[in-house]
Parts: structure tokens; C-alpha cells; sequence
């Protein structure tokens, strides 16, 4: 079977014979009837190419769709795969996978008023993440955005803070562990807080227990 580039060929080809018979036949009438053939298939020739260049639209579209829905499913998968490692190390108590889980954190001197001359200090400090949890899940009572949760880890080093990439990291391990939810307000902006798995979490952690207040 032929392409309709093919058929339109043979069509054009049978066009022209028959008008050529009606010259010779001088009929007035067929002559009309093979130029009203030539105007139609002229127009479906131009529809034919507006089809196929749709359909090429088409086809890009859906591959940039495909390409899309792949990288979406593999961070998918990457999370998975953490929260499942997470979930694997737990502890049979039933603690979670933070416990004795350190991490080092870089602080830097926050100055309210300085000048070119003023120095920032910085430090250096290793917790575990229950630790990390435990401080900054109190700022998290109610939903934050970003700048706060980051700025929640100054109560680990008074007077100092985070950068802001490993706040970040951590908030991402908070997250596989189930510990915080993530959402957005009207305006877009991302806003963190604790899930009930990390509200009783938080509970368990900062309620003081016999002795430790002696």
C-alpha cells in the first residue's frame, strides 16, 4: 500500500489526464468539475501537512511528558529507598532510626550590628539527630516556613547559625522518617510541620523525666 503522498500523486496525475480530455473534448462542464478536484485536493493536501505537523507536536510533547514521569518516579524511588533504610535500622524498642545517629553541624556568629572590622566566629558541633530533634521540633508547634526552621537550630548554639544547606539535609532525613509534613500556604510558600508521629515524638523527647532535673 502506497503513502498519501503516493495517492495524492496518482490523483494529481489522473487530475491532469482529465483535463486534458476535457480541453480536447472542449466540455465546459468537465473542465469545472477537474478544477473543482484540483481546488479540493489542493485543500487536503495543506490539511494533511497541518495533520502531520500536529502530530509531530504531538509526539514531542508526549516524550518530554514520558521523560518527565520518569524523573519524578526515580526521586520516588530515591525516597522510598531511604525511608526504607530508615525504617530498617530502627530500633526493637521502637525508637526511631535517629537515635545515636550523628551529625556535625557548621555554626557562624550571628551579628545584629557589625562593621568591617567585626569578626565572625565559628563552630563546629556534633549531635544526634534526636538531639537535633528534640530542640528544634519546639519551634515547630505551629507550621513554619523555611527561614524559621532553619533559624530553629540557633537554640542549639545560642548566638550562633546553621548553614542553611545542612538544615536543609536534616529536614529531608525529618521527612523520610515521617517525623514532618510539608505543605504550601495560599501563597505558594512551603511551610513545615510536625506530623502526629513527630508531635509524639517531640513529646517523648522534652518531657522531663525522673532525675533530670536534680
Amino acid at each position: 500500500m502506497g503513502t498519501l503522498k503516493d495517492i495524492y500523486e496518482v490523483v494529481k496525475e489522473a487530475l491532469k489526464d482529465l483535463k486534458d480530455l476535457a480541453k480536447k473534448a472542449k466540455n465546459q462542464e468537465m473542465i469545472d468539475l477537474a478544477m473543482d478536484i484540483q481546488d479540493k485536493i489542493f485543500e487536503i493536501k495543506d490539511q494533511m501537512q497541518e495533520l502531520k505537523d500536529t502530530n509531530s507536536t504531538l509526539v514531542n510533547n508526549l516524550q518530554s511528558a514520558n521523560n518527565e514521569i520518569q524523573r519524578l518516579n526515580n526521586l520516588l524511588v530515591d525516597y522510598e529507598n531511604v525511608k526504607s533504610r530508615l525504617n530498617n535500622i530502627e530500633r526493637d524498642s521502637g525508637d526511631l532510626a535517629f537515635y545515636n545517629q550523628e551529625v556535625t553541624l557548621h555554626f557562624t556568629e550571628i551579628h545584629y550590628i557589625y562593621t568591617t572590622s567585626t569578626i565572625f566566629h565559628k563552630k563546629t558541633l556534633t549531635f544526634t539527630l534526636d538531639n537535633v530533634f528534640k530542640a528544634i521540633s519546639l519551634e515547630m508547634m505551629t507550621p513554619v516556613n523555611k527561614d524559621k526552621f532553619v533559624s530553629a537550630f540557633t537554640s542549639l548554639c545560642g548566638g550562633y547559625a546553621v548553614e542553611e544547606k545542612e538544615a536543609l539535609q536534616i529536614k529531608a532525613q525529618f521527612l523520610a522518617l515521617g517525623l514532618i509534613d510539608i505543605s504550601t500556604n495560599k501563597k505558594g510558600e512551603e511551610l513545615i510541620s510536625l506530623t502526629p508521629k513527630g508531635l509524639k515524638e517531640m513529646q517523648k523527647l522534652n518531657t522531663i523525666k525522673q532525675g533530670d532535673n536534680e
